[in-house]
């Protein structure tokens, strides 16, 4: 017979973000400049992985997000977020790629749909991103939960990306 167990017995999450807010993004750099100037939020803690993602990669996500796509939120730990904001450690835990992709783009370092520089664009719809704050109290947590969140997926390679292009190119080309 095969080994049962109860969910209730299953390992949990180690505690999912208490405090969320919607950062539309006009006001994305505002926003975060006070979290990073006046909270002290760290963007690249020594656990971050850096910067990966090519300029390309930072095009593809803002198009994606300008057009309505749905994205992760990015996921901070205050240890001290319910009490004195002032002290504490204050860490960006995930969301560091989008984070640069988006300061990119409000900076004017690329452009989107291969002509519009952020400056380009008026009359902004609400294009908004989640910014989550967990308060975990040890780096040990911490750590322990930025495991939790990248560990797991494989990435598309390039090779399958443009499998799918093609299959594009196909259907578009028998309409």
């Amino acid at each position: 017979m095969d080994n049962l167990i109860e969910f209730k017995k299953l390992p949990k999450f180690t505690t999912f973000p208490s405090y969320e807010v919607t950062i539309e993004l006009k006001r994305f750099k505002n926003n975060l400049d006070y979290y990073i100037n006046e909270l002290n939020l760290q963007i690249e803690p020594d656990f971050q992985r850096g910067h990966i993602w090519t300029e390309l990669q930072q095009i593809r996500f803002i198009e994606f997000w300008i057009k309505g796509g749905a994205v992760l939120p990015l996921m901070a730990n205050h240890t001290r977020w319910k009490g004195d904001m002032f002290s504490g450690e204050f860490v960006l835990v995930d969301g560091l790629q989008r984070y640069n992709a988006i300061t990119k783009f409000i900076n004017n370092e690329f452009k989107i749909f291969e002509e519009y520089f952020f400056k380009n664009i008026i009359g902004y719809r609400r294009v908004t991103i989640n910014f989550m704050i967990n308060q975990l109290k040890t780096r040990k947590e911490v750590l322990k939960w930025y495991i939790e969140l990248n560990d797991g997926g494989t990435p598309h390679t390039q090779e399958e990306i443009e499998k799918v292009k093609k299959l594009l190119i196909k259907e578009s080309e028998q309409l």
